[in-house]
């Protein structure tokens, strides 16, 4: 049996189809939210998604690495 089998045996698990929906309905409502209150379109939401990476990158890298 696959994993994707046991995942969905589970009755609590986030990966059930409805939890799921749910989750990502509520982040698209959310990202929506910050695009409107920031005044930004999806590639302003994209840049800003790029450089926070490689802000916790480089502070991952500072922190655990050094």
């Amino acid at each position: 049996m696959g994993s994707r089998t046991c995942l969905r045996g589970r009755n609590n698990s986030i990966f059930r189809t409805d939890k799921l929906k749910k989750m990502i309905e509520w982040h698209k409502r959310y990202i929506e939210y910050w695009k409107k209150k920031l005044n930004i379109s999806d590639y302003g939401v994209i840049w800003i998604t790029f450089f926070k990476g490689i802000f916790i990158g480089l502070l991952i890298y500072h922190f655990f690495i050094i």
